[in-house]
């Protein structure tokens, strides 16, 4: 179970984040189009390197301050819970993330109409949204079949 937790933590950290931090700039990569904001390169390997510039870290951040104290709570009280796992697992991660936020004193981007892909979506609905989605695919990797046990 151990192994099954880390290997789907990392996954999700390591793999799913940084194809989510980089989703607006995989159309330039297909059409050869190597903008990032106002800059230009010339191949494909110097855009990469711009564009994955700081995933790592961002994703360790994500794994140490959010997915760990997840599964603490999932193992002290989440996995003796038979209805609405899934809901309320969903529901502890927004929670977690929500509290991280407000924590680390970016609070006020709750509020803000703050998202990577749109102008118009609330960061709080892209919070909810990227919340959802890490704990759908951890759900499918990890908790599955360990309630299954």
């Amino acid at each position: 179970m151990k192994t099954g937790v880390i290997v789907g933590n990392l996954l999700v950290t390591y793999i799913l984040f940084p194809l989510i931090y980089v989703a607006e700039y995989l159309v330039n990569i297909f059409t050869k189009n190597y903008k990032y904001y106002d800059t230009y390169y010339s191949d494909l390997g110097s855009y990469l390197s711009r564009v994955f510039e700081g995933v790592f870290f961002w994703g360790t951040i994500l794994l140490v301050a959010t997915l760990i104290p997840l599964h603490l709570v999932k193992i002290k009280w989440l996995y003796r819970i038979r209805r609405n796992y899934i809901l309320l697992s969903i529901l502890c991660y927004i929670a977690i993330n929500i509290l991280f936020v407000i924590l680390t004193g970016y609070g006020m981007l709750l509020l803000t109409k703050f998202s990577p892909w749109s102008e118009q979506v609330p960061f709080a609905v892209v919070l909810i949204g990227f919340s959802s989605l890490i704990q759908g695919v951890l759900y499918f990797l990890v908790d599955r079949y360990y309630r299954l046990k």
